[in-house]
């Protein structure tokens, strides 16, 4: 039971996952922030996704911003660039809920 969480509008989430937050997506996540990750859901101009670049074997969160014919990948650490999202760019999931814990 310690490592089980209840969600929202459970029923729907069918292959979903979770992620906690690392100390990079601070401050817009606290620490110890529970991201819930659904992979089918079609992400949107706004949403938060998980994606994985070509070459890596890790994932990273960032903002999706579509803009016309334009698809930009915005990291939350604002030392970072922008990338464009590509074709060879792996989209894992939509961020659909996010839980934190005092």
């Amino acid at each position: 039971w310690e490592d089980s969480l209840v969600l929202d509008g459970a029923n729907t989430i069918k292959h979903g996952y979770a992620l906690i937050s690392r100390p990079s997506m601070e401050p817009h996540f606290p620490r110890g922030t529970t991201l819930i990750v659904d992979p089918d859901v079609r992400p949107s101009d706004g949403d938060l996704i998980v994606v994985q670049y070509p070459d890596t074997e890790s994932a990273t969160l960032r903002e999706l911003i579509i803009d016309g014919p334009n698809r930009m990948l915005i990291p939350l650490n604002q030392n970072s660039d922008a990338d464009h999202l590509t074709d060879t760019t792996r989209v894992l999931g939509t961020v659909t809920q996010y839980r934190y814990s005092y």
